[in-house]
């Protein structure tokens, strides 16, 4: 064996040490690049989970926040329409005929002659049909009643009357009007 044949011998053996490297070397760039591709694809549906996550509960969180303002508002609304419910029931109490006044009045007398009170307060509008002795009070109508010391009150007035009937009612006048 020459010197030429070895020398093609050792670059033969070399060569193919060589392609088996390389060889050895593209597979595991391909396993690296694959895992990598795997790792970046997890990563990716990582990312879009936590985005749809994210979205998911910020759209709760609006949906709440929008919610709670149309529930608010419709409190307000409702509320407004109460007020304005009773102020019209007060201007209706203000405005009664003559002939109904007179005859709450007369009922009401009953109740000063039963309670034996010295003292009686009406409204202007009421002081007519009641006995000469009462006193003008800033109310709607009905009575106060008072004795003499003054520590002991009975309010008949039509405010009184309507915040009872407010107290007492709502739960029916609420179902009523926004069931």
């Amino acid at each position: 064996m020459g010197i030429e044949e070895v020398r093609n011998e050792i670059v033969d053996n070399a060569k193919s040490e060589a392609n088996k490297l390389l060889a050895e070397a593209r597979k595991e760039e391909k396993a690296i690049v694959e895992a990598i591709e795997k790792t970046a694809k997890q990563n990716k549906q990582k990312q879009q989970q936590a985005i749809k996550t994210s979205l998911e509960q910020h759209r709760l969180v609006v949906l709440s926040e929008a919610e709670s303002a149309v529930k608010k508002e419709r409190l307000i609304l409702e509320r407004e329409l109460l007020n304005e419910v009773f102020a019209k029931v007060a201007d209706k109490l203000v405005n009664l005929d003559a002939k109904k006044r007179a005859l709450h009045m007369k009922q009401l007398s009953k109740k000063i002659k039963e309670f034996n009170f010295s003292k009686v307060y009406c409204s202007t509008k009421d002081q007519k049909t009641l006995a000469p002795k009462t006193e003008k009070a800033e109310i709607l109508g009905g009575i106060i009643l008072e004795n003499n010391d003054g520590d002991v009150r009975v309010d008949i007035s039509y405010e009184v009357l309507l915040d009872e009937v407010k107290k007492e009612e709502m739960p029916a006048i609420v179902e009523t009007l926004f069931a």
